[in-house]
């Protein structure tokens, strides 16, 4: 299934945040977009949040191109250790229109919340030397929403280790679609250096619903896919080269909250949101999954 952002150059709203790692324990984003890609001429809506706090994102109105009006809804939030990301349109064919007259433009809404936890890295709360024997990070996601219509839906979920200071993710994601079991999800993310697996990461974490139209019959048009508030994450551990977590082997957060072999931990104060200051725009021309690093560089500025 084609993606509307892998066949079109989308135009995100962007923010530049006044504090780093010192002042905040995570950062997230949430952003809603609609695009109309041949109509004439292309047009484009946009709603954004980013936050050093909880973000959310609604947008709700209509493009028209041609004729064709496609009427839609989005809305993505984004938390510690949730996402959430839905996105839903149908589209409206002229008044002189008999069915099944053709729709000449992609048209496409999509939805996405980010989270980006700072500063993460492993402690050693057991005996003996455990931290050399970390290959990997698990991360285990609750995936659950519904889908319904004929229109082309997907989500993307992506979790990657970043360096704290800007540079290339190691990342691993998936997509979803109308045929596509839900659940529980694991992804396993490669430390950024092998030879230091404990060494201190960025871990971001990202989730995106789109529905899309291509050129065709405008009959049947229509459709929604919601995932909200259940992409949370239920475990996140260091593992060995079998995937079996570690015992002795905690994820700290840089407030100090911690997932352990019960599950988070929040010992650690809120973080405190700074004033955010507007940035440029920022042209993606790619989807959620392979932009860990670009949407990071957006957040810190």
């Amino acid at each position: 299934m084609k993606s509307m952002c892998l066949l079109v150059v989308c135009l995100l709203s962007s923010l530049a945040l006044t504090s780093h790692a010192q002042q905040t324990a995570y950062e997230t984003s949430a952003d809603v977009a609609a695009f109309d890609t041949q109509g004439s001429p292309a047009v484009q809506q946009n709603n954004y949040s980013v936050n050093s706090a909880p973000s959310s994102s609604t947008l709700s109105s209509s493009l028209t191109a041609n004729g064709f009006t496609m009427n839609f809804n989005g809305y993505a939030a984004a938390d510690r250790n949730i996402l959430h990301a839905s996105s839903s349109m149908n589209i409206v064919p002229p008044a002189n229109c008999t069915a099944p007259c053709a729709n000449p433009n992609y048209m496409s809404v999509f939805s996405y919340g980010t989270y980006d936890e700072l500063g993460v890295h492993a402690i050693q709360v057991g005996p003996g030397d455990l931290l050399s024997g970390i290959v990997a990070y698990e991360v285990t996601f609750n995936l659950d929403g519904t889908v319904s219509g004929p229109a082309q839906m997907s989500a993307d979920l992506i979790a990657a280790a970043c360096p704290m200071q800007g540079g290339s993710c190691n990342s691993s994601g998936s997509r979803y679609d109308e045929t596509t079991p839900l659940g529980p999800v694991t992804f396993y993310i490669t430390p950024l250096n092998p030879s230091d697996p404990s060494a201190a990461f960025d871990a971001f974490f990202g989730l995106q619903t789109e529905v899309l139209y291509q050129p065709g019959s405008f009959y049947g048009q229509y459709g929604t896919i919601d995932f909200g508030d259940t992409a949370a994450i239920t475990s996140f551990a260091a593992v060995d080269g079998n995937h079996n977590p570690i015992p002795g082997v905690e994820i700290e957060y840089s407030d100090g909250s911690t997932w352990g072999p019960d599950g988070f931990v929040a010992t650690g104060t809120a973080p405190t949101a700074p004033t955010p200051e507007p940035s440029t725009f920022l042209m993606l021309s790619t989807g959620l999954i392979g932009i860990a690093g670009t949407i990071r560089r957006r957040l810190k500025g």
